[in-house]
């Protein structure tokens, strides 16, 4: 079990004094170079003139992080936000949309991060600010400046109420003792979110936005982000901020997402008319060995991940103990969701391991959040067994309507067919359709995807179309979204399109 091994890892903890994510985002900014912070935002272009192919996002750098790359150079770009103004606008303020990236919280995620999309577009013409936060990567390293050296990234400590601070007695990420792998380092990447939104908050005035009229969305790992600052971030500062809306796409839930852990495979234990005596193979590929790579540490196998592990995230104990129980002559076939949950069980042992629940499962945090009034969209495509659908499948959509609905929080989910699936998974009302594939291309899936729609505030009924000049042929498309946020913001019900 997690516990035993990463008991080894209670040293990591030291007591410190408590402080609030608020006061550390301050001294975060405090750290930064002054020539970054200093320069008024008034001077920086806040509205994109030309032709619609000209305009991009304007970059601002919001924290204090850099890849040195083999020149020599600083490289800030994940720390660094893109803000996209509409054409013309006035001096209101405006609504605005954030969006976080997916990557597996491994891949850096500011690629074409400057570019404009047609969801980029969209709200633009609709009047929304929208910004792209860029985030560090959990197994990459990353330094800053501080009298003129370089100096490795600290530690994001965390306690059990979520809030942060950067530790103080000098641990960085080559000290931590990883059990099941570089999820354990998962509040840095919620800094980096909290950093980014503070950097917003601070400087509303001079971007023109509302920040009480503010919808996160995400793919992904980006949906983790969003979720922490939704869930844990917000209840503590709503006096700061307002979050209406949260619009996901191949959404995640809980973490660690790879490996699969308990509070992960009991979605699919709920959806399941076999419950607990499901076998893993009924889910899950297994002639991939990618698959069972999913039940260990994956930076172990780090030939076959995405991942480049520039720390060292690799327990081979635990690993080559998972390997033999779950994976040795694929007997995925053989062990059930129930003996897989029993074995893949969280049982921390310090702090900082009872802290990352906060980061991992948002399940919880939505049922045991203060405020509840936001409206949460989530759709996937996915319902294979491959690497790629396991980690964004469809019993996670289902999952949200489930938790959504429990906890009275408005929401609508779409999600495909997944075998064995009980009664209630299929809903009656279904929509058919092609699909876009994420917010940060404009392609389409070449397949149509039929989907179950689930919603407690009848959604459809209130989208009678997208709004005017979108196309609102199809659900999960950027008409949708666009709409979906303005609904949620309390603006009149979209209009019909005039065909």
């Amino acid at each position: 079990r997690f516990g035993a091994i990463h008991a080894s890892m209670a040293w990591v903890y030291r007591t410190v004094v408590t402080i609030s994510a608020a006061w550390a985002v301050v001294a975060l900014h405090e750290d930064c170079p002054a020539e970054e912070l200093n320069t008024s935002l008034l001077q920086r272009k806040l509205t994109l003139e030309g032709s619609g192919e000209d305009y991009s996002g304007e970059k601002y750098r919001y924290g204090k992080y850099f890849r040195m790359d083999p020149t020599g150079w600083r490289n800030y770009e994940s720390n660094s936000l893109w803000v996209f103004q509409p054409k013309n606008r006035g001096s209101e303020k405006l609504p605005l949309v954030v969006q976080f990236r997916g990557g597996a919280f491994c891949l850096e995620n500011t690629n074409a991060a400057s570019e404009r999309t047609a969801f980029s577009d969209a709200a633009n013409e609709h009047g929304f600010v929208f910004i792209r936060v860029a985030y560090r990567s959990l197994t990459l390293r990353y330094h800053y400046l501080s009298r003129g050296e370089d100096v490795l990234e600290e530690f994001v400590q965390a306690s059990e109420d979520g809030s942060m601070w950067l530790d103080q007695n000098g641990l960085t990420y080559h000290h931590q003792n990883y059990t099941l792998g570089y999820f354990e380092a998962v509040p840095k990447a919620a800094w980096d979110g909290v950093t980014g939104l503070e950097f917003i908050i601070k400087n509303a005035e001079e971007l023109g936005v509302d920040v009480n009229q503010m919808s996160f969305i995400g793919e992904s790992a980006g949906t983790g982000i969003a979720n922490y600052l939704t869930w844990i971030y917000w209840q503590q500062h709503q006096q700061r901020f307002t979050v209406k809306a949260l619009g996901f796409k191949v959404p995640q839930l809980n973490y660690p997402n790879p490996p699969h852990t308990q509070k992960d495979l009991q979605f699919f234990i709920d959806s399941s008319t076999k419950g607990e005596s499901a076998k893993l193979s009924d889910y899950f590929d297994v002639e991939d060995f990618e698959a069972c790579n999913e039940f260990g540490n994956v930076a172990c196998e780090a030939p076959l991940s995405i991942c480049e592990f520039e720390y060292k995230s690799c327990n081979p104990d635990w690993h080559e103990s998972q390997m033999a129980s779950i994976c040795k002559n694929l007997s995925l076939q053989n062990v059930t969701l129930k003996d897989a949950s029993l074995e893949l069980t969280w049982d921390p042992s310090n702090v900082y391991g009872h802290a990352l629940r906060k980061f991992w499962y948002h399940a919880d945090n939505m049922r045991d959040a203060e405020n509840k009034n936001v409206y949460v969209y989530a759709l996937t495509m996915y319902n294979g067994s491959s690497t790629m659908h396991t980690a964004h499948h469809a019993v996670f959509s289902e999952a949200y309507a489930k938790v959504a609905s429990a906890a009275d929080i408005p929401y609508v989910a779409y999600y495909p067919d997944v075998k064995y699936a009980k009664p209630e998974f299929r809903t009656s009302e279904r929509y058919r359709c092609k699909q876009e594939v994420g917010f940060i291309t404009n392609d389409f899936v070449n397949e149509i995807v039929e989907y179950n729609y689930k919603s407690n505030f009848g959604w459809r009924s209130h989208w009678n179309a997208a709004p005017e000049g979108i196309d609102d042929t199809w659900n999960g498309t950027t008409g949708e979204f666009i709409a979906f946020m303005e609904y949620a913001l309390g603006r009149s019900t979209p209009r019909k399109s005039s065909g």
